[in-house]
């Protein structure tokens, strides 16, 4: 990414992926359980469901943000960025993932 070689930390931003690769470790044989949340946005990949119930067993929040809809609505999205571009969806999600963790 632009940003980790414009601020000079490519070498540690690499670095967990690295050690991941040459670690002797084995993967976790099973599902995880810490809670994830997904918010995609336009410009984001395609996630799969099914996939990602298979590796988490909890999947609190589960949310696509399609641009499509018209503005102002409660999935409008505008791209990729969505911190810069959405970024009242992108609070709102985030306070809904927060609110089912309690």
């Amino acid at each position: 990414m632009a940003i980790h070689w414009l601020t000079g930390t490519a070498g540690s931003a690499i670095r967990f992926s690295h050690e991941e690769a040459h670690s002797a470790t084995a993967p976790p044989g099973g599902p995880t359980t810490v809670p994830p949340g997904l918010a995609r946005f336009a410009g984001d990949c395609q996630s799969i469901r099914r996939f990602a119930e298979r590796d988490h067993a909890n999947i609190v929040c589960w949310n696509s943000h399609d641009p499509e809809i018209p503005a102002g609505g409660p999935h409008d999205a505008r791209g990729h960025y969505a911190a810069h571009e959405a970024t009242g969806v992108l609070v709102g999600d985030l306070r809904r993932f927060v609110t089912a963790l309690t």
